[in-house]
């Protein structure tokens, strides 16, 4: 019986040591060794590709190469689009093909800079606490010539604003575990990398896509843990393998990184300028899930352009002591509403092409859901820059004051930790003594109704709708600073007759510009355009089992689908049974014709028309003519109806807002 019990103690002594060794046996960090053997592996699978342009068939090829590959584990290449594969090896490193990811390599060319792979600069004479800690984190740099030295400069500008630290890693210094220790400690954290999802097809890396992953040069660090797939059957960590110019791409996740974390972030923010970093919420929710407050990054692959210009206007703001609210707002009026808008002028294009949004997600702002981040976003975090000695006000209640306008209408809240009291200017406007008063122009057909403050003056819009439901005065909302969409245009002034119109028509996608920043208002609108913006209200409606009876609209033109579909509709007639003559300039009849049948030809009265001209109407349009002057549509010009007279752009602008709005 003793030596059972003496057993029984040694075992029952032993035993966590056991559970710990089968946990260090169960997750081990990836040796360089074993990195070794998969890089070889990728030397000789990338032979396997046959064009310079990685595409879905050079993935097939490769994954042919795989499947005979010494490294390969049976069964686990797993397809994730045409274009993406993943697959698991013996050494413990689940592998990857990503088209994009490889032509990314492809491209890359070694940079000029001559950039440290570490470096840390204080800017305070005190003992630095990490909560004023700025991490710029560049595995890229040096490797790639598309990554300049602007975030290091950013970075040194927020550190010393603070009364902060400076750290940067490049290259191999940029290990998961490096990435983990700026996720605790800074305030702010920059991601400049590449970014990528598990999914690929074509020009489609969201669809399919169940995480986002930031890229790093090094895979050191990583354990088998970090390669296995969870119970969601999703990778964490994944290995694309490497190109001949030096250039690795080993992907994590936000799990990968917050698995790696030993204690909670430090309520800071993370500034994510890496492509696809919003498209899911792989990267965000686990870092604000361990503490991070405010996530920033994008919901497609995004241009350096447009990132190093957002980036700047952002931080001056948050330097300046303005809360993200105030800074992403700024950035968007003098930067731009989606990546390329110089080129994607309205919303539906840059949908289309696949335009980067910028998004932010904190504890004031929700993530928008996958496949919902093309969008427009009204940001309303109030996180302010932490300044070293100073209190960061982070913990705050409500404690409203009189609205006396003394405090410029702004919110006041107290803090609790050191009792100071804050003007709080995300809520501007909003505590004043307010009475009705319709300002001119009122753009009521998209936002809520003005108010002026009966004390001080100032306006205030309530509902309002991002870029439109403003009042401008030269070009500017004196509500928010934006600049009016119309400013795209150079004959467009706030001052025009059809502002408004032209606003509606463009801002809801129905009309765009002529080129070379022109509307053309006073342009004829000819009968394929008019039949062409009804046919985008439509959602552009197939016309798939429709049947063309023109011989003049050809397949291929702008028009084309279009004319079709009103035709099949029975919305528009040709000008004999096989002519439509699209180019041909519209008639304010046929306008109200056209109009008449798309609203489904409703009953109207048999009331005279009393226009000196209504005699020149056509039998056809009668009815219609009837109802356009009934519902407000169209009214006289100089006294007369003017039937066969032809419509401007900025006249029909003008009657599309009547006629949607009803």
């Amino acid at each position: 019986m003793k030596r059972l019990l003496i057993v029984l103690l040694v075992l029952s002594m032993l035993l966590p040591y056991a559970v710990f060794a089968e946990r260090a046996e169960h997750s081990q960090r990836i040796t360089a060794a074993q990195y070794a053997e998969v890089d070889a592996m990728w030397q000789k699978l990338l032979r396997a590709e046959k064009s310079v342009v990685a595409d879905a068939q050079s993935a097939r090829e490769v994954a042919a190469a795989v499947e005979k590959n010494e490294l390969y584990v049976p069964d686990t290449l797993r397809w994730n689009g045409e274009d993406h594969f993943t697959f698991e090896t013996t050494t413990g490193v689940t592998c990857g093909y990503s088209a994009r990811l490889r032509n990314i390599a492809k491209k890359a060319e070694a940079s000029v800079l001559s950039q440290p792979e570490r470096e840390t600069i204080c800017y305070s004479e005190q003992n630095t606490a990490s909560a004023y800690d700025v991490y710029v984190i560049e595995p890229y740099l040096g490797i790639d010539e598309s990554f300049t030295d602007q975030y290091q400069k950013e970075g040194k500008s927020i550190a010393a604003a603070m009364n902060g630290t400076y750290h940067l890693y490049t290259r191999n210094e940029a290990t998961i575990d490096a990435v983990a220790d700026a996720m605790e400690n800074g305030a702010v954290v920059i991601f400049d990398s590449h970014g990528d999802t598990d999914f690929a097809r074509g020009d489609d890396y969201t669809s399919g896509a169940t995480t986002s992953y930031l890229l790093l040069q090094t895979g050191a660090g990583l354990t088998t843990d970090d390669y296995k797939m969870d119970a969601n059957g999703v990778y964490h960590a994944v290995n694309y393998g490497s190109a001949s110019g030096g250039m690795k791409l080993y992907a994590v996740d936000g799990t990968c990184i917050a698995n790696h974390m030993e204690k909670e972030a430090n309520h800071g923010l993370v500034w994510m300028a890496i492509c696809l970093s919003m498209a899911t919420d792989g990267l965000q929710a686990p870092l604000r899930a361990k503490g991070m407050e405010v996530v920033y990054g994008y919901s497609q692959s995004v241009t350096f352009d447009y990132d190093y210009m957002w980036e700047e206007v952002f931080f001056d703001e948050l330097i300046d002591g303005k809360d993200v609210a105030t800074a992403v707002q700024k950035m968007k009026n003098e930067v731009g509403l989606w990546d390329c808008c110089d080129y994607y002028e309205n919303i539906r294009d840059a949908r289309n092409y696949d335009a980067a949004f910028p998004i932010v997600v904190s504890s004031e702002d929700a993530y928008p859901g996958h496949g919902n981040v093309d969008d427009l976003q009204t940001v309303y975090s109030t996180w302010v820059l932490p300044k070293n000695n100073e209190c960061t006000h982070q913990n705050v209640e409500e404690n409203y004051k009189e609205a006396s306008c003394l405090e410029g209408g702004y919110r006041i809240v107290t803090c609790l930790d050191c009792g100071e009291e804050i003007v709080n200017e995300v809520y501007e406007m909003l505590w004043h003594s307010f009475e009705m008063s319709k300002l001119e122009p009122t753009c009521d057909f998209a936002g809520g109704d003005f108010y002026t403050c009966v004390r001080c003056g100032d306006f205030y819009v309530e509902n309002e709708i991002p870029a439109i439901g403003h009042n401008y005065v030269d070009e500017i909302c004196v509500n928010c600073g934006r600049f009016c969409p119309c400013y795209d245009f150079s004959d467009v002034t706030v001052n025009d007759w059809f502002h408004d119109a032209v606003l509606f028509a463009y801002g809801n996608a129905m009309m765009n510009g002529v080129g070379d920043r022109r509307f053309a208002p006073n342009a004829a609108v000819t009968r394929a355009m008019l039949v062409t913006i009804l046919h985008r209200t439509e959602a552009s409606e197939s016309i798939d089992e429709f049947v063309n009876p023109f011989t003049d609209v050809v397949p291929g033109t702008w028009y084309h689908d279009a004319v079709v579909w009103a035709a099949s509709k029975g919305i528009v007639n040709g000008i004999d049974a096989v002519t439509f003559a699209p180019e041909a300039p519209l008639t304010r009849e046929q306008i109200a014709t056209i109009l008449y049948r798309h609203a489904g030809s409703p009953e109207v009265t048999d009331a005279k028309l009393e226009f000196p001209d209504a005699a020149e109407i056509s039998l056809y349009a009668l009815d219609a003519m009837r109802w356009a002057v009934e519902t407000g549509l169209i009214n006289g010009m100089d006294g007369k109806l003017a039937p066969t007279g032809t419509a401007t752009r900025a006249q029909i602008a003008a009657i599309l807002m009547r006629y949607m709005s009803k």
